[in-house]
């Protein structure tokens, strides 16, 4: 509830990088628990090999009027390495890694199933 005119409104969260770290690790969720069962998604995610995060990292005086999110220090990687699970349920299968060496892959990281 907006606390000035006491109206319900849809609220907006978000996070920004004041220093972004040097490695950043991204965990994907793709299990869903409903009651005792849990799920996996399976959809193919399609995987760039750079993310740029310029646009999530604030000027070092997050403080000031002026502050703006994209106007920090640079936040851009590059795709090190994947690790895949296989299997039906959270509660089994196996893990495989993917890892860059010289400019390339094992495998594809492309898509993973």
């Amino acid at each position: 509830m907006c606390p000035d005119c006491h109206q319900v409104a849809s609220l907006r969260r978000k996070q920004y990088f004041l220093h972004p770290p040097e490695t950043l690790v991204i965990n994907l969720k793709r299990y869903t628990v409903t009651g005792n069962r849990c799920t996996k998604n399976a959809d193919v995610i399609n995987i760039s090999p750079t993310l740029n995060l310029d646009g999530y990292v604030m000027k070092e005086d997050k403080f000031a009027a002026t502050s703006e999110p994209g106007k920090g220090e640079s936040a851009q990687y590059s795709l090190y390495g994947i690790v895949e699970h296989h299997g039906e349920t959270a509660n089994s299968g196996h893990y495989t890694a993917y890892i860059k060496n010289n400019d390339s892959y094992a495998n594809s990281v492309c898509s993973i199933r």
